[in-house]
């Protein structure tokens, strides 16, 4: 393994260790996020100050409003980062409000979504990248009703952000649509989480790459969940299939070497989402890659689906 990657890996722990024993009620996943997110930006995790913006936005917003429960635990880490944390979170709140008045319904998903717009569009672009996000999420919807819901906000505020064009995208959908639908065990809605974010990823041949990487998973008897896969789709094409999931198992071998919860507390594809997100931690890229923001909707996608299961166990 390399120096950078094990620095990387052994901030990701003690972060986890932290915030385990002083945030332990936001649970498991978002521990875990929080970890994966601080070691990305080489920083302890400001337990403290997280815990104050979370009180400063509970104070300006109502008991009902989107920003509660678990995604107020999962954004509150991402603005923990900001220099200007008390501008940032009033900048979210009238964003939100903006979004909600262009048409978009209350979502704890467009909660996420509102701080991503927020973090990447310039001032003067911002209201009219909330224009173009709810332009792209339509006409999307008008082509894939069945599988487009507001699990898509966040990857249609990142398609507006970038500036891809409506024509384009569904363009590119359709042909993907059409060579990933072959893929095993590949929902439409996982190809459309997919599709979306290959079509961010800076490598011309992401689309291709992505595919030879989940076959290579499938063959290693690895699945990848449904809620990772638009990360994959944004990070894929810097290493051969062998190449990266050896790059991944290290990781992943390590980690459970040094903590035991990463071993015996774990399902197998979350454990691969973590050595994912570390192995790209650890590289020296500068372009934008929203990792932290796709990192994000995938853990918090996670929990929806855990606290479904469990509810449909209990009515069973």
């Amino acid at each position: 393994m390399e120096i950078t990657t094990k620095k990387i890996c052994d901030l990701t722990i003690k972060n986890y260790r932290k915030v385990r024993e002083e945030l332990r009620y936001d649970g498991d996943y978002i521990n875990h996020l929080a970890a994966l997110i601080y070691a990305g930006a080489k920083r302890e995790v400001p337990c403290g100050q997280v815990k104050l913006i979370r009180s400063s936005i509970k104070e300006k917003t109502s008991r009902m409003s989107s920003f509660r429960g678990d995604i107020l635990y999962v954004v509150s880490f991402l603005i923990a980062l900001e220099d200007d944390v008390k501008g940032f979170i009033s900048k979210i709140l009238s964003s939100y409000n903006d979004l909600l008045e262009i048409g978009f319904k209350e979502s704890k998903y467009l909660v996420l979504t509102c701080y991503t717009l927020v973090k990447h569009s310039k001032e003067k672009e911002l209201f009219s990248n909330m224009v173009m996000m709810k332009d792209i999420y339509e006409i999307i919807k008008s082509k894939y009703r069945n599988v487009t819901n507001d699990e898509d906000y966040l990857e249609c505020a990142l398609l507006s952000i970038n500036g891809i064009k409506k024509e384009r995208i569904i363009e590119h959908m359709d042909n993907l649509f059409r060579d990933y639908s072959e893929i095993e065990n590949l929902s439409k809605n996982s190809i459309q989480s997919l599709t979306m974010a290959v079509l961010l990823n800076k490598n011309k041949k992401a689309s291709y790459e992505v595919e030879k990487l989940l076959i290579e998973f499938e063959e290693e008897d690895v699945k990848i969940g449904h809620q990772f896969l638009s990360l994959l789709g944004m990070v894929v094409g810097y290493d051969k299939p062998k190449e990266y999931i050896k790059k991944v198992d290290e990781v992943i071998n390590y980690l459970c070497k040094e903590e035991g919860e990463y071993e015996f507390y774990m399902d197998k594809s979350f454990r691969v989402f973590i050595g994912i997100v570390l192995v790209e931690a650890s590289r020296n890229i500068k372009e934008e890659r929203y990792i932290n923001e796709l990192l994000s909707e995938g853990v918090y996608s996670s929990i929806i689906s855990k606290n479904q299961g469990v509810f449909e166990e209990r009515l069973a």
